[in-house]
């Protein structure tokens, strides 16, 4: 009985270890059979695996008829049945080749480019939150560079792809969807709606645009619907921003403590208001002037089709409120991008794009306190107050002179007549800067038609035609406000501003494609017209009388001094 069941044990064991087996090998590439380290060799469906050496060897243990998968980032993913062999040698194949890139007028292999092209694809364009098309390529474009200057919300965002050293340091030409834009303009482009982005970076690739495309070419395509079932996204976030480093400054003891120490080196009498510094006042003008802010963005959209149609339709609601009191940007945003086949031969597709957006940011021109709020907010005393009279910070900033008074127009003298400057209140400063006194919003439309004819397989004839229309509004008024001594004789004004914006392009195009074998040949040919105007007008009024701090008046309208532009 004991040796028949030590000899089937034995029987079972010899048949378990005879399904197990060591596999070893290496991977390396196809192109020029050099080992590739830390490919990732699994055994699928199970979390078994390993990775490839410095030279690519490999070893790994498997069952027979399980799958082993091999991965490396820039590859085409293998996968390789366990059978009765014990070596498996891997070639990997550069899945970058095979990605089709845009080139001017229409698509290329990676591998049959000769220029520097470099692609973002739309999951790497949402892997962070930002606003616009142009953000999404901070980090991730090899010699791109992505400079913000002014740092507002809302601000022009510049994309550097050849450096300062280019021609007259000439921006990049943004191509959407076959339409030309200028920067700003492509700021209405929700980051959620792109398909991908081309940078386009040497001369050969961005000749066919010509002299506009002497700082280089971006083209952004944009989603279009695919043949299925309807198919609905939404997405949606919540973020903080703040400033990643302040400036360590003394609060208000140390400052009255500092100063008295300086007075005696100097033999100077001390201030008589810094004879008890535990007892004064702290102001911390940095935490007042960025109390920090929030960016929010929903994002919903609808494509799908059917075998003579397709859609995509997406809404984007996009608000960020800047670290400063009083600096937003919105957008408000429609895209609708549909296409037909119209028979075997013909299609024809539109794209048209709807935004509003708009914002207000805050300057910090000038190398003096008087004309610079973050010098202001430097330089002052944190002894004194934000707010009169000066003795204690509120817990709220309502920025409401009736709550927090920052001047006062029956003054001789201004907000800051103390014995220790007078240097403008910071936060008065934005108080005149805040939202009601002045913003522009710019409403665009952009749309791109085409028609694609196919008389056969191997020519293509396409007319594309897009138009690009801005509208800006913009007003302030500035009321009789006090905030240093120099501004005694300050004249309240009210002015408007409106630009107008039209461009449209046209082009038509043949192209031909022939395969002979392992051999193609492509032969494009085309014509492109493009027309834009402007128009402007402002005007402005001062002398309102009557209206000191009031909002704007309604009767000041028939008085206004006309000023008119034509360019």
């Amino acid at each position: 009985m004991r040796l028949s069941f030590f000899l089937s044990f034995t029987f079972i064991s010899l048949i378990i270890s005879s399904q197990i087996a060591t596999i070893s090998g290496r991977v390396f590439d196809d192109a020029t059979e050099l080992g590739i380290p830390f490919a990732t060799i699994q055994v699928k469906d199970t979390d078994k695996g390993t990775t490839s050496d410095i030279d690519g060897n490999f070893s790994i243990s498997a069952e027979k008829n399980q799958v082993l998968i091999v991965r490396m980032v820039g590859y085409i993913d293998q996968e390789f049945l366990v059978n009765n062999s014990t070596t498996l040698n891997v070639r990997m194949k550069n899945e970058l080749l095979k990605e089709l890139v845009v080139v001017g007028y229409g698509t290329q292999e990676s591998e049959d480019v000769t220029g520097s092209i470099v692609k973002v694809e739309s999951e790497q364009i949402m892997q962070t939150a930002v606003a616009g098309a142009a953000d999404a390529l901070q980090g991730r474009a090899a010699g791109v560079e992505v400079v913000n200057n002014n740092g507002a919300p809302g601000s022009n965002t510049e994309v550097r792809i050849r450096g300062l050293g280019s021609i007259n340091g000439s921006p990049v030409l943004y191509i959407v969807d076959g339409l030309p834009l200028d920067g700003p303009a492509v700021n209405a482009v929700a980051p959620q709606d792109i398909e991908s982005i081309d940078i386009l970076k040497d001369a050969s690739a961005a000749s066919i645009y010509g002299a506009r495309a002497a700082g280089g070419v971006i083209l952004i395509t944009t989603k279009r619907g695919k043949k299925g079932k309807p198919k609905v996204t939404f997405d949606t976030y919540y973020g903080f921003q703040n400033l990643i480093k302040k400036m360590d400054m003394m609060n208000g003891p140390q400052y009255a403590i500092a100063n008295n120490y300086v007075d005696s080196l100097r033999g100077n009498i001390p201030d008589s208001d810094f004879s008890d510094p535990s007892s004064l006042n702290s102001t911390d003008w940095q935490d007042l002037l960025f109390p920090g802010g929030a960016i929010y963005n929903a994002h919903v959209s609808v494509s799908g089709g059917s075998e003579k149609s397709t859609y995509a339709i997406s809404l984007d609601y996009f608000d960020e409120k800047g670290v400063i009191p009083t600096s937003f940007f919105k957008r408000y945003s429609l895209r609708n991008n549909l296409d037909f086949d119209l028979s075997k031969h013909i299609k024809v597709g539109t794209s048209l794009a709807i935004t509003r957006d708009g914002g207000k940011g805050v300057s910090f021109n000038g190398d003096r306190p008087e004309n610079n709020m973050l010098l202001a907010a430097m330089s002052l005393d944190p002894t004194i107050s934000a707010t009169r009279p000066y003795t204690t910070i509120p817990d709220t900033l309502s920025l409401v002179p009736e709550d927090h008074e920052f001047y006062s127009p029956n003054d001789s003298i201004a907000w800051n007549n103390t014995p220790r400057g007078n240097t403008p209140n910071p936060m008065a400063q934005l108080y005149r800067n805040r939202t009601k006194y002045g913003m522009t919003w710019y409403d665009k439309i952009l749309t791109n038609n085409y028609i694609e004819i196919k008389p056969v397989d191997w020519i293509s004839v396409k007319s594309i035609i897009g138009c690009d229309y801005t509208a800006g509004n913009g007003w302030w008024y500035n009321p009789i406000f006090y905030i240093d001594a120099t501004d005694q004789n300050q004249i309240d004004e009210f002015g408007y501003s409106t630009n107008r914006y039209f461009s449209w392009n046209w082009e038509n195009t043949i192209e031909i494609k022939q395969e002979f074998g392992k051999n193609n040949f492509t032969l494009l040919g085309g014509t492109s017209a493009y027309d834009w105007n402007q128009n402007s007008f402002g005007f402005s009024k001062k002398y309102l009388g009557g209206f000191v701090n009031n909002e704007t008046p309604p009767n000041m309208l028939p008085r206004v001094n006309w000023r008119h532009c034509l360019c």
